[in-house]
């Protein structure tokens, strides 16, 4: 009868076993893949161009002269995009693992048209966005101001309290005024995403990025639900690899999804 010790051995062995033969089957479905970007207008390479195998989720970048290495998986799609350019997909078939020249992909420059900004018109619409939306706590609103009656006599200070001028009113109405204030804001945040978010985040700058079209794109931008906040706050760039990771997981979903059916 076994002991213990040799079942835990018998045990430990099979699993080694298995684990070896699992690294080795995947190891055989992989290829060191190399390949050079440059751009289709000029011939010039492209330099940090995002390199994505779609299958293992794995990438490269491109080097000085838009060349690069990395494992891929032989029957992936490769996913090659750069800032400023549009985004290619690369089928890897089985001529094209077995070139004996590093293979050569162009992509295209991707143009926006961006209309002409008046820059101390919007220096202007900054200051005023800040002080129409400056809030202002109660406390300080309902707080008395006391530092001028050392000044005047109290005859002066009743004379002071009592004038009023024509078109000036002393009161303040709390709701009436935190309601102005909240109009104001909506309207401040519609021009902040006319001027700050939508130069560097609409559904033309997607589609270009992902090559979605219909339903299925406004599909896909509901899937990123990035919050304004972070549009706000976000560069360009960061913005489109926040993009491309959401699309690598939205296509992904849907394949799912499909095999499902």
């Amino acid at each position: 009868m076994l002991s213990t010790r040799n079942i835990l051995l018998w045990i430990f062995l099979f699993f080694s076993f298995s684990m070896v033969y699992a690294l080795h089957e995947n190891e055989d479905s992989l290829a060191v893949f190399e390949g050079r970007v440059l751009s289709i207008e000029d011939g010039k390479p492209i330099l940090f161009a995002h390199i994505v195998d779609i299958n293992r989720h794995k990438g490269a970048i491109s080097d000085t002269i838009g060349i690069f290495s990395m494992k891929v998986d032989k029957s992936s799609i490769l996913r090659i995009s750069a800032v400023g350019f549009k985004t290619t997909f690369i089928d890897l078939t089985d001529s094209l693992l077995s070139l004996s020249e590093i293979p050569i992909f162009y992509i295209e420059r991707k143009i926006h048209q961006i209309s002409e900004i008046n820059i101390m018109r919007l220096r202007w619409e900054d200051f005023h966005r800040n002080i129409t939306t400056m809030t202002i706590p109660d406390n300080v609103l309902n707080k008395k101001i006391t530092w001028y009656e050392s000044m005047f006599s109290p005859s002066k200070l009743t004379e002071i309290r009592n004038y009023k001028p024509n078109g000036i009113s002393f009161t303040y109405n709390n709701k009436k005024d935190k309601k102005r204030i909240k109009v104001r804001k909506l309207k401040s945040q519609e021009w902040e995403d006319s001027v700050y978010i939508l130069p560097k985040y609409n559904i033309n700058i997607v589609r270009d990025l992902t090559d979605l079209e219909g339903d299925t794109l406004f599909q896909f931008i509901r899937f990123c639900g990035f919050k304004r906040e972070y549009l706000l706050q976000a560069t360009e760039y960061s913005i489109i690899r926040s993009i491309q990771v959401k699309y690598l997981e939205f296509i992904e979903k849907r394949q799912i999804s499909m095999k499902k059916k």
